[in-house]
């Protein structure tokens, strides 16, 4: 993934070796700002893409329709195994309760709804 495709597909992360909105006092995961989580995010998900690490991508991908969402902004231009990474670090530590998943989409529209392409 070349970093055109990166910034075509990711909000946050656009190949950068630290993350430019982390605190200068460190990460303090309590009060993290909620971009600096979604940089981490995408930089994870950008390094495992690299190398080719798929068979998680394909566990989440499949919990992730199963819950309903094969077509949550299926035309935002964002990879689905993204959104189901970023689905599975929101919702699998609650057990993928229905709030956790109306949270998610909202977390998701406030943080990546991007124009139709």
């Amino acid at each position: 993934m070349d970093k055109e495709t990166i910034k075509q597909t990711l909000r946050f992360y656009k190949g950068e070796e630290t993350n430019p909105y982390e605190d200068l006092n460190g990460v303090d995961l309590n009060n993290m700002d909620k971009r600096s989580a979604l940089w981490y995010y995408e930089k994870g998900w950008y390094e495992m893409k690299k190398i080719g690490v798929f068979c998680a991508f394909n566990d989440w991908v499949n919990i992730y329709k199963s819950k309903g969402l094969e077509h949550f902004c299926e035309k935002d231009g964002v990879d689905i195994t993204y959104k189901a990474s970023l689905f599975e670090k929101y919702c699998a530590p609650m057990n993928y309760s229905e709030i956790s998943i109306k949270w998610f989409k909202e977390m998701y529209l406030m943080y990546y709804k991007y124009e139709l392409k």
